[in-house]
């Protein structure tokens, strides 16, 4: 808890800081390359994003040679399963339990039918003796079912089996599909004039607190890092997430923006706003856009 307040207390005196030096910020007498030499400093920036495109793809390697490890790991983990279940069924078998399959367990001796016979035996000797018919037919004895009736075993447990089969519901999958490419049909349709986009009806209730706060913040961080770079400013970000939860118009957002992004805030704001109108238009449909994003 204390190192949480301590990382707090640090990012209010950063955030008071920030905020100080930009409300004395003059464009004019800085010595930041971003004003004095836009050209230099987009060639420096190229760089930096350079070496971050190979840093990641050097991780993204890690991570596929980390995974294939697991892959492998968990083959061999499940191949020893294996083994020790089939070294467990042969040692039940050399044990004297008949396994007559793999669900249904050991075998289960029915007696029943023994006893049976033992008791008749036995009623047969109180009984007193008759004497039989010299043409009588001798009675076929029948032997006594030790293991059961086995087709009837065997139909109760087809009986079983198939009464755990579930009917497959192929409609969610095809609904899912179809909700996909329309969601693609709508991106496609989201047209990127400004004037078109600033005038769009925007459905406010499409765009909850939650998705401003998640989606749309990520939108303008990734941006501004590709527009400032190190001088990415959480004031400014925090700047876009109040006007889009406010529902101010377009317009007011671009004006607020041209004094620090200049002639990429028109470019910004187009982009953004392509994102708003998109998630408009498939709230409209009833449709659920997820983790897409036009940017």
């Amino acid at each position: 808890m204390n190192r949480e307040r301590v990382v707090a207390e640090s990012e209010d005196r950063d955030r008071a800081a920030m905020k100080s030096s930009l409300e004395a910020w003059d464009d004019d007498e800085s010595d930041e390359l971003f004003y004095i030499d836009r050209a230099r400093w987009r060639a420096q920036r190229a760089k930096v994003l350079a070496a971050e495109v190979s840093a990641d793809a050097n991780s993204r390697k890690i991570e596929e040679r980390e995974a294939e490890h697991l892959r492998q790991e968990s083959e061999r983990f499940l191949a020893r399963q294996m083994d020790d279940l089939r070294s467990l069924a042969e040692e039940q078998r050399k044990a004297g339990m008949l396994l007559v399959g793999e669900e249904s367990g050991p075998l289960r001796l029915n007696m029943s039918m023994g006893v049976a016979a033992e008791t008749s035996k036995d009623a047969s000797k109180d009984a007193p003796a008759t004497a039989a018919p010299a043409n009588a037919i001798p009675e076929k004895r029948v032997a006594p079912a030790v293991f059961g009736d086995v087709d009837d075993e065997e139909e109760t447990l087809g009986r079983k089996r198939r009464k755990g089969l579930v009917k497959l519901d192929f409609g969610l999958a095809d609904g899912a599909e179809a909700s996909k490419e329309r969601l693609n049909k709508l991106k496609e349709g989201i047209s990127r004039d400004k004037d078109i986009l600033f005038k769009f009806k925007v459905r406010w209730e499409a765009l909850n607190d939650h998705l401003v706060d998640t989606k749309f913040e990520q939108i303008t961080k990734r941006k501004m890092k590709d527009y400032l770079g190190d001088l990415e400013d959480d004031d400014l970000i925090m700047f876009v997430v109040e006007h889009l939860k406010d529902h101010k118009p377009p317009q007011k957002l671009l004006e607020g923006l041209e004094s620090v992004l200049m002639e990429e805030a028109e470019e910004f704001v187009v982009l953004l706003w392509r994102q708003v109108v998109f998630e408009s238009v498939a709230y409209a449909e009833g449709l659920e856009t997820g983790d897409i994003v036009l940017a």
